[in-house]
């Protein structure tokens, strides 16, 4: 390729190619981020990368690439940032397509085709902070129970919108992600909830397990997450939570010791659901949003008043409730919503 030499940043895009040779870029030593977006490529020489081991950024989104081979990238050890999003035709993850990637901080595969992941596709990421795989709905996978056993300093897991074909999740599936933070687990599919799912992300700072609506034709619906209750432990070691969301899954009971250890939760939101019982609830300080609306609620959630004294935004809407005790809110002295 005609680029000169000492360039660090790189855009090749809409040029329609095809292939990337061996050596392509052997010459570019000094480049930093490598822009190869929206162009038709569709085969990676195993070679094609050699000479860029200076190289932090790639992206390779919107293309039409049917293999990563293993080894592609393993001279790329400086590399800390691979997209790949909007794929175009299906592919398979196999262990070794990001081998010798040691100081890579993110993987971004959006909406990319992905037909098959196996087990240890990111083994040997030992600097891995965030995984992005989410809208790969076109076709079903399974996610293989260990998938992040070698991830032990991941902290950011979008799953959102995949169709995971298993039922339930494998409950090792975040096994070690002892600092994970955020979770993303909406619209995947998912029928059940096993026991023990989430027991070492003990530094969990919010989790969404809920669905989005869709809309179409004038006309909403949501999918895909549904099932009518959760394990007892299931946030037992999640003490640090503080976000939770679990909406539009036709919940119908909760874990009566759902919050037991959840004493800096912030918000929650159960909207959506089939609920007419809350679980106990003790003094939750730091609480200030709770969205508890289209349930099947019948009397006023008292409790989050008297227990949450810090609580600003109470959503009750589209429940049973027909009336609210007098001094019910006498303790409410936060609430600017209701």
């Amino acid at each position: 390729m005609n680029i000169p030499e000492g360039e660090k940043y790189i855009y090749i895009r809409y040029s329609e190619i095809s292939s990337l040779p061996a050596r392509g870029f052997s010459h570019l030593t000094a480049c930093r981020r490598l822009y190869l977006d929206e162009n038709e490529i569709r085969n990676i020489d195993r070679e094609a990368f050699v000479g860029l081991e200076e190289l932090r950024f790639l992206d390779l989104s919107e293309n039409r690439i049917s293999s990563l081979q293993p080894g592609t990238f393993e001279n790329l050890t400086k590399l800390e940032y691979f997209i790949f999003n909007r794929n175009k035709v299906y592919l398979n993850l196999v262990n070794g397509t990001f081998s010798g990637l040691v100081n890579l901080k993110e993987i971004s595969m959006n909406a990319s085709y992905i037909r098959s992941v196996e087990s240890h596709v990111f083994s040997g990421l030992p600097n891995l902070r965030k995984i992005y795989l989410t809208r790969n709905r076109y076709h079903r996978f399974t996610l293989p129970a260990l998938l992040f056993q070698d991830t032990p300093m991941l902290e950011h897991l979008d799953l959102n919108l995949n169709r995971l074909y298993q039922n339930p999740i494998p409950a090792e599936i975040f096994q070690n992600l002892f600092n994970l933070k955020t979770l993303y687990l909406k619209n995947s599919n998912i029928r059940s909830v096993p026991h023990g799912l989430f027991r070492d992300l003990v530094n969990l700072e919010e989790v969404y397990l809920g669905n989005y609506w869709y809309h179409h034709n004038n006309h909403y619906w949501y999918r895909n997450h549904l099932y009518s209750s959760l394990p007892t432990g299931l946030f037992g070691n999640c003490t640090q939570l503080k976000i939770m969301e679990i909406s539009r899954c036709e919940l119908r009971q909760l874990p009566h010791d759902l919050f037991d250890d959840l004493l800096i939760l912030e918000r929650i939101d159960f909207s959506d659901n089939q609920l007419s019982i809350l679980p106990n609830i003790t003094n939750m300080e730091k609480l200030e949003s709770v969205d508890i609306s289209s349930n099947q609620f019948a009397s006023f959630p008292s409790a989050f008043v008297t227990n949450c004294p810090n609580l600003k935004y109470l959503y009750l809407s589209s429940n049973q409730i027909v009336s609210i005790p007098a001094d019910a809110l006498s303790q409410a002295t936060e609430l600017l919503y209701l």
